[in-house]
């Protein structure tokens, strides 16, 4: 199962034979307004999704066996992990870190750090909720790390000497790395995702060598979007209308995502190659050169982005 954000909404891609669970119903019941930014899942089916903007505040939702199971809130911007063994989501936003308890969807634990625009508590990517970096603002306004934690021990665990100040940070196989921003827009264990100087295209490196694998360029017009969201293990949502899938391997587009405004469970894949599944009709599309094939559509975004 693959599940994408859109500009809308979200949207669970399930296999051809499988039904559509209420997951996507309930969340559109919670909240319609805002953009979901990150979806992330856990091996056991659990699954977490984030808003991007609620002018002031957000919510981050937590869906267990198909079923909302918590709503945990936050101020414009998140992050969030599953621990290993999935008992475990850990949230941060700005200075606020939050753990909750998978099961029940209680939140089991809560840490605050002094004020929250020069404060920040920030979980390392690949760090499966068990690294978080506590930061401050000096007096030239730069993050400086104060403390590395644990938010499921809840202690602080010993700095890692070659991770420097203000880095995007990540967990790599053989420990930690880091690499200074640069216009970064998303950065996970595989890849790091970073825009062009005059914003048009993606540059796409690999974050355990930063060689560059190649660019994603955006139509004349149009600029790249500043939170695209990894889906899989080598997949890239760009939101918008439509949203656009991208297959990281190859920096090449594989799908665009169309969702319904009126109607929040409609919705159209396109692929690439010209085949679509959805019951979404936009007035941009010619459905009559395209052919409808849920099971190759579904394939095809399976392929184009992997498993997680």
């Amino acid at each position: 199962m693959l599940c994408i954000g859109g500009q809308f909404g979200m949207l669970l891609i399930r296999k051809p034979d499988e039904r559509y669970g209420s997951a996507e119903a309930e969340h559109w019941r919670v909240s319609t307004y805002s953009l979901i930014n990150k979806i992330v899942f856990h091996p056991n089916g659990n699954m977490a999704a984030g808003e991007l903007d609620g002018s002031g505040g957000i919510n981050t939702y937590l869906y267990v066996n198909g079923a909302l199971r918590a709503v945990i809130e936050g101020m414009d911007s998140s992050d969030f992990q599953f621990t290993r063994d999935g008992k475990y989501l850990v949230v941060t936003s700005y200075n606020k870190l939050d753990v909750v308890e998978c099961e029940t969807g209680k939140i089991i634990r809560t840490k605050e750090i002094g004020e929250m625009f020069k404060d920040s508590i920030d979980l390392v990517a690949g760090g499966e909720g068990r690294f978080a970096l506590l930061t401050t603002r000096d007096d030239h306004g730069n993050f400086v790390s104060v403390q590395w934690w644990d938010p499921i021990l809840n202690h602080g665990i010993p700095p890692q000497a070659n991770v420097k100040d203000g880095d995007w940070v990540w967990k790599a196989k053989d420990g930690f790395r880091s690499v200074a921003p640069d216009g970064a827009v998303a950065i996970n264990n595989r890849y790091m995702i970073s825009r062009s100087t005059d914003r048009t295209k993606y540059i796409v490196r690999s974050s355990q060598s930063g060689v560059e694998i190649g660019s994603i360029a955006f139509p004349r017009g149009e600029l790249a979007p500043q939170s695209p969201s990894f889906v899989g293990s080598h997949g890239l949502v760009s939101p918008g209308f439509p949203s656009s899938v991208f297959d990281l391997r190859s920096c090449k587009r594989v799908a665009k995502l169309y969702l319904g405004q009126k109607q929040p469970t409609s919705y159209s894949l396109v692929t690439e190659d010209g085949y679509v599944d959805g019951d979404l009709v936009p007035d941009r599309l010619d459905v009559a050169s395209m052919k409808k094939d849920s099971e190759r559509v579904w394939k095809t975004l399976l392929d184009g982005c992997g498993r997680a």
